[in-house]
């Protein structure tokens, strides 16, 4: 149930203020329920109409919660930890940036883990997508990390909670570093300069996978996973074109991906 969660996520219209977001989640949310929270401001909810749209996590088990607020900075289940939303202090992004690693290590410590042990990176930036936008911290975050390091996404917003620049979470995995597997499809897109982050994570029987840019048309997700020798069906509708439907079929399953005709799946997915 509800208060089995672990992390919230709320993308919400840049209008609506931080703090009545927050106090209105903590309203709709049992007592008990101590999740991490993200919240982040955007120009337009995916939902046509909605002022914002919610993604949660769950996790059942005994707990560990760091941080006596509202929500947490930490929750820890089995040898699995939810780091919330970070933002550091500083006149610029590389100083928050900075900032924000020294929380994130801090944080990491005291929940049992490692910096290291993160197999997914979630980073929020102020800015409008362009390489100048991306790049200015780029290289002070992936310093900050072994390689080869968790599966990433950073994705620009037009504002961030109390005026940051930038904002972390993560997901990490207590000792995982040392035995987990990371996929990078041949061919696959890549950074205008070298970073430690990966496509895939894959620790345990957990599989993270970073954002992802389309650059062949299809299947770029789920070669990603298995590459990191997770098994993975997908579902996909026929190309008519007989070539086109062969090249992408081939270029879908090279890695292991089993490919599920969209209109007779059912048969094959019962």
């Amino acid at each position: 149930g509800l208060r089995d969660l672990v992390r919230v996520g709320v993308y919400h219209e840049q209008a609506l203020g931080d703090d009545e977001v927050r106090g209105a989640l903590r309203d709709a949310l049992p007592t008990l329920a101590q999740p991490v929270v993200s919240m982040l401001p955007v120009r337009t909810p995916a939902l046509p109409g909605a002022p914002l749209v919610v993604d949660a996590a769950a996790a059942a088990g005994a707990r560990t919660v760091l941080g006596d607020d509202d929500f947490p900075r930490a929750v820890r289940v089995d040898h699995r930890v939810w780091v919330g939303a970070t933002r550091g202090a500083g006149d610029g992004i590389v100083p928050q940036t900075e900032d924000v690693i020294a929380r994130l290590r801090s944080t990491a410590r005291d929940a049992g883990v490692e910096l290291d042990d993160c197999v997914k990176m979630n980073i929020a930036y102020v800015g409008d997508g362009t390489a100048e936008d991306w790049a200015v911290a780029a290289k002070v975050r992936g310093a900050a990390f072994r390689e080869p390091a968790a599966a990433a996404t950073g994705i620009p917003y037009p504002r961030l909670p109390g005026g940051a620049l930038t904002q972390f979470e993560m997901l990490s995995v207590g000792g995982s570093v040392a035995t987990r597997r990371h996929g990078w499809p041949e061919g696959h897109w890549d950074w205008p300069f070298h970073l430690p982050w990966k496509h895939a994570c894959r620790a345990g029987d957990l599989v993270t996978v970073g954002g992802q840019v389309s650059l062949q048309g299809a299947g770029e997700v789920g070669l990603a996973v298995t590459m990191a020798k997770f098994p993975l069906n997908s579902l996909a509708r026929p190309v008519e074109n007989p070539w086109v439907a062969r090249y992408l079929n081939r270029f879908r399953t090279q890695a292991g991906q089993r490919i599920i005709p969209k209109f007779p799946a059912l048969g094959s997915m019962i």
